[in-house]
């Protein structure tokens, strides 16, 4: 399959569908640590119990163009919530240094089980987005959390689906 046809075709993973832009592949590669970092910054938010309703604040400057991305990552990421902190629960072996962090892992790893064509440019972005959050040290362990889930993808998912909060993408506190 050409690029050209490749641009023409929507790529529907995990219920979302993006069209690829070929003219603008190496712009938004550039800009997708940066759309990472944000939503981050959204999520974590969220995890500290803010709404997503009142996250106008945490995207104040940003472009439009960022601030929806942004928003698209962060809701993902929220939906894939249970599945998530199930896999961040099995593959972390050491504390995370802040909920940023923990938010870049959220986004990342959501945008793998939704794109798994997409891994090394989910990871290596998920990476370069842990300087933007202020976390460079940070990166070793996002990448570390990160691989790990990419060669272990089809059996993590499938030991995570048989729990509850992995199945219904749910808190327990949620499924009671």
């Amino acid at each position: 399959m050409s690029l050209e046809n490749l641009a023409d075709e929507p790529m529907a993973m995990g219920g979302r569908s993006r069209p690829v832009n070929v003219d603008q592949t190496m712009d938004s590669n550039r800009n997708l640590s940066s759309e990472f970092a944000l939503a981050a910054k959204i999520v974590a938010r969220v995890l500290q119990g803010e709404s997503l309703g009142g996250m106008r604040t945490a995207t104040a400057g940003a472009s439009a163009k960022m601030q929806a991305a942004a928003k698209d990552f962060s809701h993902n990421a929220l939906r894939e919530y249970g599945r998530v902190d199930v896999i961040i629960g099995e593959l972390l072996t050491r504390s995370v240094p802040n909920l940023e962090t923990l938010g870049l892992l959220y986004v990342a790893l959501a945008e793998l089980i939704a794109f798994p064509q997409a891994n090394y440019v989910i990871v290596d972005q998920a990476v370069n987005a842990a300087g933007a959050i202020g976390q460079p040290r940070a990166a070793g362990l996002i990448n570390a959390v990160l691989r790990n889930f990419c060669r272990g993808r089809a059996s993590i998912l499938q030991r995570i689906d048989v729990s509850d909060k992995g199945r219904y993408h749910h808190p327990f506190w949620w499924l009671e």
